[in-house]
């Protein structure tokens, strides 16, 4: 790389060994400016800082020219940002390992570091640990807490069924093919990713301010030197969150359901009431069809029956009725007059009292069976 630097970026025919350091500085942190590689190479800005800045942009073109050629680009001709790549993710169940699981394994993990089986770990955390070259799998036996590194890249499946064959070496049969061992494998999830910044010689720290809000974690460790840790995790109110509008999509997803199937009842319900529309009409069609070929061929007579007398007023008297009725009731009254007198001849004196009264008994029955006679034939009141 420095032979074809050398041959491709300028300003190398004056100090050459400065220009040289202040390539390398460069190449080691391309972010940094022309003033910071003067101070950290312990150079003069005043002579050396228009140097350093053209070497840099130098140095970006010629990166942009090489990553063009090989097809490492955006499309646009633009540097693909390699600066702070993700440097791994962690993965972790969503509920703390069951209690029981976590005592099997830690009967049987074994107190050495091993590949491929499960350990206790020499920390005064003593950790149950696997590691093998596809992951890295960590156990808490306190919290029952777990984090699950892969050590390459891969899929989410494949993930899983290495998470899966890694308890295979240390549950027997019946746990693992338990549905709590089964939720636990499905409850496998994004965790956190860690990014890395070069940033040059640093004091280890760690900062964990903007842990619960925003979910970042900032250190500086042995593990990277030179670098800044940043690890990007799930904040605390996002899960619930998500959780709500999962369960807001599922009742969601279930009213439209029910509203679809409510829907197509209906329509089914109106299709038939429809075809029996249709068929009531036909049904009426065909009636008035009948009734006009039955007056065709046999014409209807109208007959009238008379009400009830019950029901409808008295008719006006007759008069030729009343003169009648009132001839035969003079009769009756002359018949009657006749028979007073004969009883009164043979009665005497004597029973002249007993005469009348049985005389006026006959009057007042003859003419109350008349008055009858009178009202059933409707005659009026005599």
């Amino acid at each position: 790389m420095n032979k074809l630097s050398d041959g491709l970026l300028r300003n190398n025919c004056n100090d050459h060994e400065i220009s040289l350091n202040i390539k390398e500085y460069f190449r080691n942190f391309p972010n940094s400016t022309g003033k910071e590689c003067c101070r950290v190479l312990g150079i003069s800005y005043e002579k050396y800082g228009g140097r350093a800045r053209k070497i840099k942009y130098d140095f970006i073109k010629w990166r942009k020219m090489i990553c063009a050629s090989s097809g490492v680009s955006n499309g646009k001709g633009r540097l693909l940002n390699r600066l702070n790549p993700i440097h791994r993710l962690e993965y972790s169940f969503k509920e703390p390992v069951p209690e029981d699981i976590v005592d099997v394994i830690n009967e049987r993990a074994l107190p050495n570091k091993a590949p491929d089986i499960w350990y206790r770990s020499p920390n005064r955390n003593k950790q149950l640990t696997y590691f093998d070259s596809d992951i890295h799998v960590r156990i808490y036996p306190k919290s029952r807490n777990s984090r699950i590194f892969p050590r390459k890249a891969m899929s989410y499946e494949g993930l899983m069924v290495r998470v899966k064959d890694s308890f295979f070496h240390v549950l027997p049969s019946n746990v693992l093919f338990s549905d709590s061992f089964n939720d636990i494998i499905n409850s496998l999830q994004v965790k956190s990713r860690h990014r890395v910044f070069p940033v040059g010689a640093i004091t280890p720290f760690r900062n964990s301010y903007y842990r619960y809000s925003l979910g970042l974690e900032i250190l500086a460790d042995k593990s990277h030197p030179n670098y800044l840790e940043i690890h990007e995790s799930w904040p605390t109110w996002i899960i619930p969150l998500l959780d709500s509008q999962r369960s807001q999509n599922s009742i969601i997803e279930d009213n439209t359901k029910a509203i679809s199937e409510f829907a197509s009842q209906i329509k089914s319900h109106l299709h038939v009431m429809e075809g029996i529309g249709k068929a009531v009409d036909r049904l009426n069609d065909a009636t008035h069809n009948l009734a006009g070929t039955q007056k065709q061929q046999f014409p209807l007579v109208s007959i009238i029956s008379e009400p009830k007398t019950k029901d409808l007023p008295a008719p006006a008297p007759n008069l030729d009725q009343l003169e009648k009725q009132s001839d035969s009731n003079k009769s009756v009254l002359e018949k009657a007059k006749i028979k007073m007198a004969g009883v009164k001849g043979r009665s005497g004196s004597g029973g002249r009292r007993s005469g009348s009264d049985r005389t006026r008994k006959i009057y007042d029955n003859i003419t109350s069976k008349s008055c009858r006679k009178m009202s059933r034939k409707g005659g009026g009141v005599w």
